[in-house]
């Protein structure tokens, strides 16, 4: 009896240890592909006009909201902000920009929101 309790015990505690590992794998995964998106879509607005755009506003931010089709293309649905010439712009260049991609597998088919801040140095 005492072997079959370590027996269930041991095989317990090994998929414990694989479930954490997994979910831990899955996580840093993400986060890297959220640090990868986030570096693309920085890398779009370093052209901006920032003069036109910032009104002579220090700071400006946006949220966007997109998914990830089934090619690991990013469809934008919602680009909300207080500045309306950011905004203008941003769903300009988001729109041309159709190669923007994201690893589908880790966001799959549900909406996100990114924010962005935009910080203007004079």
């Amino acid at each position: 009896m005492k072997t079959l309790q370590l027996i269930t015990l041991s095989l317990v505690l090994l998929i414990t240890a694989t479930t954490l590992g997994q979910a831990k794998e899955n996580d840093m995964a993400k986060k890297k592909a959220e640090i990868k998106l986030n570096a693309d879509i920085k890398e779009l607005f370093e052209d901006m006009p920032f003069d036109e755009i910032m009104c002579d506003k220090d700071e400006c931010k946006l949220s966007i909201c997109f998914k990830v089709n089934e090619n690991g293309n990013i469809e934008i649905y919602h680009i909300l902000g207080k500045n309306s010439k950011l905004v203008d712009y941003s769903k300009q260049l988001l729109a041309e920009n159709t190669d923007l991609k994201a690893d589908r597998m880790i966001f799959a088919n549900e909406y996100y929101w990114i924010n962005v801040k935009f910080k203007y140095n004079r």
